[in-house]
Parts: C-alpha cells; sequence; structure tokens
C-alpha cells in the first residue's frame, strides 16, 4: 500500500475538489488528530493557496489493515480558490467496456519508489485493467502511481465526459506494476451524493 508521503515537516497526499467546498480523497490520507491544510497549486511551498480542513467523512466501512473502502471526504473551511473548478463524478457506471480505457493519472507522489525529490503535481496516463465491483486496477502506459499520490485521482471519458472513476488507494512496493483505485461510481450514490449535497452552499 502507499502510505502518505513525508517531506520535511509536510505529510503529502492528494486530493480532488468535487464541489466548491469538498475533497475527494482516502480514508487513510485523514487520519485521526488534527485537520491538515489543503494545498492548490503546482508544489507544497510554491505560494499557492492554503485552505484549512472544516471537516472529515470518511466511509463508515474503511478498514485501515486491508484498504477496503478507503474513501474519504473534507470539507473546506472556504470556497476553493478562484479558477479551480470541481471534476465531474461520472454520469453512468464502468461496465466491462471500460477495460483497456486510457486512465489520467494526477499527483504529487514520487515518480519511483527510491525518488527523494521534493514533490510537485504531475499527470500521466495508464490503462484500464480490472474491474471489481468497489475497485479497479490499473498499469502503466507508461504512468503509474506511487507514494503521495493516494488519493488521487483517475480521470477517464465516460459518456463523453471526463471524469473522477478512481482514486488512488495502493500499489506494487515498486511503483511500476500495478495500482489500484476506489471506483467512484460504486460510491456516488450512497456515500459521496448525501455529503456533497448536505455541505452545498446554503
Amino acid at each position: 500500500s502507499f502510505p502518505t508521503r513525508r517531506f520535511s515537516d509536510l505529510l503529502i497526499c492528494t486530493a480532488t475538489l468535487i464541489a466548491p467546498r469538498l475533497l475527494l480523497t482516502a480514508a487513510h490520507c485523514l487520519p485521526d488528530g488534527a485537520m491538515p491544510t489543503a494545498h492548490f497549486g503546482s508544489a507544497p511551498g510554491d505560494g499557492g493557496a492554503e485552505v484549512a480542513i472544516a471537516a472529515v467523512r470518511r466511509h463508515p466501512a474503511f478498514d485501515a489493515a486491508t484498504l477496503a473502502n478507503d474513501l474519504a471526504m473534507a470539507l473546506l473551511a472556504d470556497d476553493a480558490p478562484a479558477g479551480v473548478t470541481p471534476s465531474p463524478l461520472p454520469p453512468a457506471p464502468l461496465d466491462d467496456g471500460a477495460i483497456g480505457a486510457t486512465l489520467r493519472l494526477v499527483g504529487f507522489g514520487r515518480t519511483a519508489a527510491d525518488d527523494t525529490a521534493a514533490p510537485r503535481k504531475r499527470a500521466g496516463t495508464a490503462t484500464l485493467a480490472t474491474l471489481a465491483a468497489s475497485e479497479l486496477t490499473f498499469t502503466p502506459a507508461p504512468s503509474q502511481t506511487c507514494e503521495g499520490d493516494s488519493g488521487g485521482p483517475a480521470f477517464a471519458t465516460v459518456g463523453g465526459v471526463a471524469a473522477i472513476v478512481g482514486v488512488t488507494s495502493s500499489g506494487d512496493a515498486a511503483c511500476a506494476a500495478s495500482g489500484r483505485d476506489l471506483r467512484v461510481d460504486a460510491y456516488a450514490a450512497a456515500f459521496i451524493a448525501p455529503f456533497v449535497a448536505a455541505t452545498s452552499a446554503g
């Protein structure tokens, strides 16, 4: 699995804005204790906006040992910075026809298991390899997730929409062969949508 990446005194994970004040990420990125701060920019400390997190909702069935249901949402104390647009959820469920599709991965993770460079935002492509009820896996084409990418998005075109279809949870230790995401469509109706509605403006 991918732990949160430590750089200096920062713990680095990745998240995706899905509503003006709501981030979607991995549950293991939001441990009990002090609330983290969300950074909007290309690298921590680059002068990008910092927004406090006011509340966290982890999936009630999250299992830290197995990373089952490794999904969470973080409510920002204020709206995201101007110009940052929320990513759409899938307009339709994935099916076996999606296998082989190109995924666009985004995250602040390492480029390899031995990478010690300062974290910065990167993007690359992978191929959707398998679909299970609540998870998907992907293989490099040529990119792969690594430590620090946890909680980050996998985007794919669904019904003509470039939507967030996966949330990074784990992968092989060498960050070379495969990755595992939670399927956003599997959690949208019962877990994600109710919190979006409950925290919407007004």
